[in-house]
């Protein structure tokens, strides 16, 4: 399942990898343009520039990602909230970092001064260059991991899904170069080492 976030409502929507996929998403008052990762580069680039000097943002499908993959990311995620004991999530868990990443149990994550009711799992770039900010090092620090006897796919297939979401999001890039007549490859020397964040998130039904 897919999810486009509109102006004032969410729009949920199913798309079938059977089915092309259509131009844009509405739901009668709002229109989402989605762009099609398939079409040749100029084609993508035309469906981004005009998305966002006209919506703003965009839905993006084809992209390439497997949907294989994307449920196995979910399906590990929920194995390690789900399985994992309190006792288990403590030895990766935030407190043991100095950087924001890890594991944090529920009421640990504060949004607008109020304790979040769900529990997390934080990873961010370990990349030096990527975490420089004028010369100082900003939230740098090494992903906390749970023990790989407990959870034995769970490093191996985030770490492939994040390699893949950068791919996506390095082509995203050459779009918009593209979009704005640069050329592909006139971002590409600002974007070899991004700076990334992901985050599983569960919340327990009640």
């Amino acid at each position: 399942m897919t999810t486009t976030v509109t102006r004032n409502n969410l729009i949920r929507r199913t798309l079938s990898h059977h089915q092309s996929p259509k131009n844009n998403i509405t739901d009668g008052a709002h229109t989402v343009p989605v762009v099609d990762m398939s079409l040749p580069d100029h084609q993508v680039g035309a469906a981004v520039h005009h998305a966002c000097t006209t919506v703003g943002f965009f839905h993006i499908v084809n992209h390439g990602v497997s949907e294989t993959l994307r449920n196995t990311v979910l399906e590990e995620a929920r194995n390690m909230f789900r399985n994992l004991s309190e006792e288990q999530k403590e030895t990766f868990s935030v407190a043991h970092s100095n950087s924001y990443r890890g594991y944090q149990r529920i009421g640990v994550n504060i949004t607008s001064e109020q304790p979040d009711g769900h529990e997390g799992f934080d990873l961010i770039s370990e990349s030096t260059r990527a975490a420089i900010d004028h010369g100082c090092l900003t939230n740098y620090g090494h992903n906390l991991w749970p023990d790989p006897q407990w959870v034995p796919r769970l490093r191996p297939t985030l770490e492939e899904y994040i390699s893949q979401m950068n791919t996506v999001g390095n082509r995203l890039m050459a779009a918009a170069s593209i979009g704005l007549g640069l050329g592909r490859d006139y971002f590409q020397p600002y974007f070899t080492d991004p700076y990334w964040t992901m985050r599983l998130i569960r919340y327990p039904a009640r």
